[in-house]
């Protein structure tokens, strides 16, 4: 065997790693990284030269192919921190794009007549430029924004099966088998077929997670709702509770300050003023955000923020209680969020503001931020380290918006963050 045929054996595992690698680009990386993707690597360019070989027929390619195709994936799972499905899918979707490059460049070097030279290595790095570049601006790109794969590993089992007989059967039986003769149109017959049915698969298996992650946030923020339902519940009946004592407790020191002179005037006042707190409760005309802003804004006085609304609630009771709840739970808690690490304390205002603006429901929020917000899509990434279970704040709120038929905008310049809604009121929908 010549230097020749060991990279051209190696060619296609190389290709299959590289995808693999790249579309893991942004996965957590196991320790001593690159020494075990060397490692893995090794192994699995080396299993290739043992196992894989030049075949005659369909059933002894297949379990070559089965076996670049594991130590391929198992290389993965050795350098990476995520789970054995993720690693799956970027496994099948290495392989079907590795299986798209080979086609092309067959193709492109039979019509060609390019069988060596420099004009047959310049063609090969352009066309792997080419993938590199549509697997990183398209699919790797899609991965990370999708955080966890949700695709279930039987359908990607089916889809790699699926790929393989394609490349594999279609030439081994259709063209070998049946036909008996592999002229120049048959060959770019099978080789285009190949491509596009890989191209097709590519497309099924992304939008599938596509679908499968828009469908988990969407459960997400439906929970999230009625947490934020739950909460309001509870608040509503502390609100109660607190008010019912605080105006007996008022009622009990003005007795106290009449009983006891002017040695005590001054302590019982200080305890009045603490009291007045909660006599500042918010008079929307809509007993669902009056609950929930005033809560809000004990904590925030209690953690010296000044929070203002202007609000006329009456225009708000199309929406129902849950969308109300998440709608103005999540906007002052990303305002309370970011202001808590604002040490200038004329900068710690959160101020709110609906109204009515023509035949549309205006809701405006503003507050000072620090610090750099990331874009991510219509919104801006969360700030808080937990990833996961956080940043679904700004989701929920365009999500009852979007609902609603309106439309949300928010912006961050100059340290100022703002939200704008914008909600036809029901009377003029159609």
């Amino acid at each position: 065997m010549n230097i020749w045929e060991i990279v051209w054996k190696c060619e296609l595992t190389f290709e299959l790693l590289l995808f693999s690698f790249l579309m893991c680009r942004n996965f957590a990386r196991k320790p001593l990284f690159w020494i075990r993707a060397a490692a893995g690597s090794g192994i699995c360019l080396f299993g290739t030269l043992l196992f894989v070989s030049n075949t005659k027929t369909m059933w002894e390619s297949i379990p070559g192919i089965i076996i670049m195709f594991l130590l391929s994936m198992l290389t993965m799972v050795f350098c990476y921190e995520n789970s054995v499905r993720e690693i799956f899918f970027v496994s099948v979707a290495a392989y079907s794009t590795q299986i798209i490059l080979y086609s092309v460049f067959i193709l492109l070097q039979t019509f060609l007549n390019i069988n060596d030279g420099i004009a047959f290595i310049l063609l090969y790095v352009v066309l792997l430029a080419v993938a590199v570049y549509m697997v990183l601006h398209f699919m790797e790109k899609r991965i990370d924004e999708t955080e966890h794969v949700t695709v279930h590993p039987g359908f990607l089992l089916l889809l790699l099966v699926t790929a393989g007989l394609i490349d594999t059967v279609f030439k081994f039986y259709m063209v070998d088998h049946m036909l008996g003769v592999e002229t120049k149109e048959i060959f770019a017959a099978w080789k285009i077929f190949s491509m596009v049915a890989c191209l097709l698969l590519l497309m099924v298996q992304f939008g599938t997670l596509k679908r499968n992650s828009i469908s988990a946030q969407k459960q997400q923020l439906e929970d999230l709702l009625y947490q934020k339902q739950q909460q309001y519940e509870l608040s509503r009946k502390n609100m109660e509770l607190i008010n019912i004592k605080c105006h007996d407790l008022k009622h009990w020191f003005k007795r106290l300050q009449s009983l006891s002179g002017s040695a005590y005037e001054k302590e019982a006042k200080e305890i009045q003023k603490a009291l007045a707190i909660y006599d500042s409760m918010f008079q929307t005309g809509n007993k669902i955000p009056d609950t929930i802003l005033t809560e809000k804004k004990l904590y925030c006085e209690y953690n010296k923020i000044n929070m203002t609304c202007i609000a006329e609630g009456e225009k708000l009771d199309f929406l129902s209680e849950s969308e109300l709840c998440s709608l103005f739970g999540n906007i002052v808690d990303n305002a309370v969020t970011a202001v808590s690490h604002l040490e200038e304390e004329e900068k710690r205002t959160i101020n709110i503001l609906v109204r009515t603006r023509g035949n549309f429901l205006s809701i405006h929020e503003e507050n000072y931020y620090e610090g750099e917000l990331k874009k991510s899509g219509d919104g801006f990434e969360t700030t808080k380290k937990d990833k996961e279970h956080h940043g679904f704040g700004l989701k929920s709120i365009k999500m009852i918006t979007e609902n609603h038929h309106g439309n949300m905008s928010v912006t961050a310049e100059d340290g100022v963050f703002n939200i704008n809604i914008l909600i036809p009121l029901p009377s003029m929908e159609k």
